[in-house]
């Protein structure tokens, strides 16, 4: 459970370091279904969004299901 947390503390810390640098820029959350990566991400950005030193707009996009590929 403490190995969660710090992880969690480090992907935080890494988006906010993105968010300061203010360049328009894609990031990806990925992992397996059902993990709480939407969870995390709405929660982590309505959090920051209330703090005066975080000002942005941001686009979120699932691929949820979404995927094709082509086959020749």
């Amino acid at each position: 459970m403490e190995h969660n947390k710090n992880l969690t503390k480090d992907i935080e810390n890494n988006l906010k370091n993105i968010l300061k640098q203010k360049l328009e820029s894609v990031t990806v959350i990925k992992g397996k279904w059902g993990i709480g990566k939407t969870h995390f991400i709405k929660n982590f950005l309505d959090k920051l969004l209330i703090e005066d030193e975080y000002k942005f707009e941001y686009v979120y996009v699932s691929l949820f299901n979404n995927i094709k590929t082509e086959k020749e």
